[in-house]
């Protein structure tokens, strides 16, 4: 059972199982909890403290929904000079297009709010292709998403008696 809106209060766990309060005051006793919630983990911070913290990698990533590219099943990914651009299916009529890159020197990491998606499509200007043919939808600075990498590399055990992290530097 999948849930949404809510997340846990309090993980405590024995050799037998973890109990998991949730912010919407009900809880239940699970066998094993996995933590796949991202760099920003609270299940990590919760079980292992504030350390480690997630780096700057020096790079960033941008992302700007579109309409699904035809034929797009799967991840695609293109090189180019100074980063890989891409496309993501998300649903059977959208995707999204990406770039990864470290920003080119002298030039600001986030450009200003206005600017971000004149500013997307003058980053993935190199690629030709299908990255060529829908780079001009990128129109609605709004609606651009531009985040640093992080990562973050657990020191061993990455997991804790029952707690495990999964897919956490995603």
């Amino acid at each position: 059972v999948v849930r949404t809106g809510v997340t846990f209060t309090t993980l405590e766990q024995d050799a037998e199982g973890v109990d998991v309060t949730f912010t919407d005051g009900s809880s239940k006793r699970y066998d094993l909890v996995v933590g796949a919630d991202g760099i920003s983990s609270l299940v990590r911070r919760t079980v292992f403290g504030p350390e480690p913290k997630p780096e700057l990698s020096g790079q960033v990533v941008w992302r700007y929904n579109l309409p699904r590219y035809p034929g797009l099943t799967r991840l695609w990914m293109f090189d180019g000079s100074r980063g890989r651009a891409g496309f993501v299916p998300l649903a059977a009529d959208l995707m999204y297009v990406l770039l990864v890159e470290k920003p080119p020197e002298g030039e600001p990491a986030r450009p200003a709010d206005e600017r971000l998606a004149e500013v997307f499509r003058q980053r993935l200007a190199e690629f030709g292709g299908p990255v060529a043919e829908v780079r001009h939808q990128i129109t609605d600075p709004a609606s651009v998403v531009l985040r640093a990498v992080e990562s973050i590399f657990m020191p061993p055990p990455w997991h804790r008696g029952r707690v495990l992290l999964i897919g956490d530097a995603a």
